[in-house]
């Protein structure tokens, strides 16, 4: 199924009431779904939730799911936000799409991810850390989210294929 993704901010002009102006989602109807990516901050407020319905099908969260939200530290998982961000989805009747299973940017990778003994960790480490956040993001919400974007910002803006990074180094 296809669906387009635009940022909530770029609708914020309609915040004031949702419901004046044409939906997004029945403007594309037949053609593709609308999501939207999204902060956990915003899935609190009512008005901010007002234009989610009205317009999209899917929110995609930001960064709530990023390993460096939910295992900031070895052997330490958190789900508070990202509880939080499916919890709003579900109760609202929006489509989650998963983001991400692996952010190709050292920005939302934790830091002993890539380490092991002071240096950088080995592949088979690295691979089985990256197995192991899988796991257990899919393990969560797997059940829940019927879309995923399992690696993202892997290609590079420049001239260069691939975004250089930690992961590629590795």
């Amino acid at each position: 199924m296809k669906f387009f993704v635009v940022f909530l901010s770029s609708l914020l002009f309609l915040k004031a009431d949702p419901t004046k102006h044409p939906s997004l989602k029945e403007a594309a109807k037949g053609l593709f779904e609308i999501g939207v990516g999204l902060n956990v901050q915003a899935a609190t407020d009512p008005a901010a939730t007002d234009l989610l319905k009205h317009h999209f099908h899917y929110v995609t969260p930001e960064n709530c799911m990023k390993p460096v939200a939910t295992q900031n530290e070895n052997g330490f998982a958190t789900f508070q936000k990202s509880d939080r961000f499916m919890n709003f989805a579900g109760r609202n009747k929006l489509k989650v799409v998963g983001h991400c299973l692996v952010w190709a940017k050292d920005d939302r990778t934790p830091e002993w991810f890539y380490n092991h003994k002071g240096e950088n960790a080995p592949r088979p480490f690295l691979a089985d850390r990256m197995k192991s956040h899988m796991g257990m993001i899919l393990g969560r919400y797997g059940h829940k989210i019927d879309q995923w974007d399992v690696v993202n910002e892997a290609l590079a803006s420049n001239d260069e294929v691939w975004r250089q990074s930690r992961w590629l180094e590795i």
